[in-house]
């Protein structure tokens, strides 16, 4: 009888020196390993230390797990009796138990992101210690950018094509405001190809690289969407005025010079600034004659079309030399000229315009 309850407490003993637990949960990734102590206590209670630790690799979807002792001498004994897993497998390749550590590394079935690991009955002392079983409810946290390389290179490639688009969109068509409906028809053929060519993207990405192309992407097309032209209003000026020229004002300022008081007086408009009116007519002929250029395969033609845009320019520039501008409606008219001016430059040296 005596034997027979003897047994049943050897057998009861290592159970009431078991100290179960909850399983913690935990969360690993790539960048951030898991680590902590566990404390065993002796007979004596004297607390004695393990360290856990825990390492995912995503590139090869492996867990690694690790249980150091604290014990200089070699404590390999005391380890775990066994570790028990779910939703990993050991690599048994990849298995390491030395004096002060030992490691195993686990395969991570399919892309599963919850994987638990339980050290059961580890303890430090051979005989007379507390034991613990410590189950740990892993949480693999994957990068949502893995394994997304050419996503990345090619999201990001689409949204400097269409950057690169829009700053050259802005360099032919650099005004809101132009003279001549030639102009605002070019822009908006220009804008519907560049509409059809980078529609909106519509993709959400959870990986912040990708994502942060898409908007890059999408600001731009915003932009090429929100981009307008209009026709300068028309000058209330006399139609007669429009035919004069810097070289007829010119002359006609020499004429004043050399004859006194009666040429002078012949030169009514001397003094009083620039005709609008001419302004507007000038910057319609040099919005015409650009349009005319783009569209030229001539290269003849080309250097023809660019000699009289480059004379009407002169021509204006001598002029408000000459008379100035004297009021609102004359800067305002310059101002489109010069958005005119700016357009036909733009165009001419653009050498994605140029013949081949």
């Amino acid at each position: 009888m005596k034997s027979r309850i003897f047994i049943f407490l050897l057998l009861l003993f290592p159970m009431m020196m078991t100290a179960q637990e909850e399983p913690k949960k935990i969360t690993v990734s790539e960048d951030e390993p898991f680590e902590e102590n566990v404390v065993v206590k002796s007979k004596n209670n004297v607390e004695k230390g393990f360290l856990v630790k825990m390492e995912f690799n995503e590139n090869d979807n492996q867990l690694r797990v690790f249980l150091y002792s604290t014990r200089k001498k070699d404590s390999r004994k005391y380890y775990p009796q066994w570790i028990k897993t779910d939703g990993i497998q050991p690599v048994l390749e990849k298995s390491y138990k030395t004096r002060g550590y030992i490691m195993q590394t686990y395969d991570v079935t399919g892309q599963r992101s919850q994987v638990s690991v339980t050290f059961r009955n580890l303890k430090y002392r051979r005989f007379f210690c507390k034991k613990r079983t410590i189950s740990y409810d892993v949480t693999i946290k994957r990068s949502p950018c893995h394994g997304k390389h050419d996503e990345i290179v090619a999201a990001n490639r689409q949204a400097d094509a269409v950057k690169t688009a829009y700053e050259t969109f802005i360099t032919q068509m650099p005004d809101t405001v132009v003279a001549s409906q030639e102009v605002v028809d070019a822009f908006n053929q220009l804008k519907s190809i560049m509409a059809a060519q980078f529609p909106a993207n519509q993709n959400k990405s959870e990986c912040d690289s990708i994502q942060d192309a898409y908007d890059r992407y999408n600001s731009y097309v915003k932009d090429i969407a929100a981009r307008n032209v209009r026709l300068a209003p028309p000058s209330a000026e006399p139609e007669a005025a429009a035919s004069v020229s810097a070289k007829t004002v010119a002359a006609s300022s020499a004429k004043a010079s050399a004859g006194g008081k009666d040429a002078g007086a012949k030169d009514s408009n001397r003094g009083g600034g620039t005709d609008p009116k001419f302004l507007l007519n000038s910057s319609r002929t040099v919005e015409s004659l650009t349009i005319q250029w783009i569209n030229s395969k001539n290269a003849r033609e080309r250097k023809d079309i660019y000699r009289q845009c480059q004379d009407a320019i002169d021509d204006v520039e001598e002029l408000i030399k000459l008379r100035g501008l004297t009021d609102a409606k004359q800067k305002k008219a310059a101002e489109t000229f010069k958005g005119a001016e700016k357009f036909f430059y733009s165009i001419t040296s653009n050498s994605s315009l140029k013949l081949k």
